[in-house]
């Protein structure tokens, strides 16, 4: 082979693997292989690629060569793509009043969770002591390799899977122990990974 396209290749890898990968590639360039890195996660375009193009809607909006690469480093190009996908983020004229629309960060935690833990089961982990809040206007992000515990945290959440200890708090109100159709009363939902079954239930 002379030309290797990976399209999304790392997308199943766990972070030494995509640091394996990126050193794989490197090898291979070095040899004289050329390769196309078709990704969505910024922090590795611009970590393995000595190039980087940027599409918008099946159009070339943007490229970083490579002189300009080196001379950027990683965060001001990574600033730079962002710019290119989406344009300045300050040129928004509106974004300040956005911003006092739905930030609240001095409204007290909708939703609170306090040192969570659910046993472990054979075919799922378990969790132990997770603790988060989340105000109204924010997105909290769970972030994990699948089958790290997250759908477990979210069954819990919802009161589909029993808690063994801590706290769950939902407007106040604790919901610890509280059926699934107690807490829809209350306002949660629950959207599951798994569409086709429970989600059609």
């Amino acid at each position: 082979s002379r030309l290797l396209i990976l399209d999304e290749s790392t997308s199943m890898l766990t972070p030494q693997g995509i640091e394996e990968l990126g050193a794989l590639m490197r090898r291979l360039v070095e040899q004289g292989l050329a390769i196309v890195f078709i990704t969505h996660k910024l922090k590795e375009a611009a970590a393995f690629g000595d190039r980087i193009s940027v599409l918008k809607l099946g159009r070339k909006v943007g490229e970083i060569t490579p002189p300009r690469l080196k001379f950027l480093g990683e965060k001001a190009a990574i600033t730079e793509i962002v710019e290119m996908m989406f344009g300045k983020q300050t040129d928004d004229p509106d974004a300040e009043r956005h911003a006092e629309t739905f930030a609240r960060p001095d409204a007290a935690p909708l939703f609170e969770v306090r040192d969570l833990s659910v046993a472990p089961m054979a075919d799922s982990p378990g969790l132990k002591s997770v603790s988060f809040d989340i105000r109204p206007g924010e997105i909290l992000g769970i972030a994990g390799i699948d089958g790290n515990g997250q759908k477990q945290l979210a069954e819990a959440l919802s009161g589909q899977r029993r808690e063994g200890e801590g706290e769950i708090v939902f407007d106040g109100q604790p919901i610890t122990g509280l059926s699934v159709s107690g807490r829809r009363k209350l306002g949660l939902r629950y959207l599951t990974d798994d569409r086709l079954g429970e989600g059609t239930v």
